[in-house]
């Protein structure tokens, strides 16, 4: 199985910390993510 169920916190680690947006395309590619209603609902 695949599937995962990150918060907000994982994509913006990949933004401001790590700065390596690409990593995050190829992780969001590999797998199948899901993302809450709060989650989304986040700006």
């Amino acid at each position: 199985m695949r599937d995962i169920v990150a918060d907000s916190s994982f994509y913006i680690c990949f933004f401001d910390d790590i700065k390596r947006p690409s990593s995050l395309h190829r992780i969001l590619i590999f797998f199948d993510f899901y993302i809450g209603k709060i989650i989304a609902s986040e700006n």
